[in-house]
């Protein structure tokens, strides 16, 4: 069985297919992400409604008087409050010198 003769329009798009699978097979190199200064977080108490809205924020160590305004304003208003941890960024103090 002998290959059937190609037309020289046919042999000029096999040569294009093989160049363009040639350049496709090249890869780009990557780019290397800087890595990204880590942000410090920190944990306060926040008092939220029970369309979870923080109502108010306590230091980590005041979880104590949070509770004790979610209750109140759960008797107050007869919505639930609760209380949870949120981590947020610690602010960066810039020096001033």
């Amino acid at each position: 069985m002998e290959a059937e003769p190609q037309s020289p329009l046919q042999e000029a798009r096999q040569e294009e297919t093989g160049e363009e699978a040639a350049a496709a097979k090249v890869k780009k190199p990557r780019k290397v992400a800087k890595p990204k200064a880590a942000v410090r977080m920190r944990v306060v108490w926040g008092a939220f409604s029970s369309s979870v809205q923080c109502v108010q924020t306590f230091p980590y160590p005041q979880k104590r008087e949070a509770e004790t305004l979610a209750a109140k304003l759960t008797a107050e208003k007869k919505s639930p409050y609760f209380v949870q941890p949120i981590k947020e960024p610690i602010p960066e103090e810039s020096s001033a010198d």
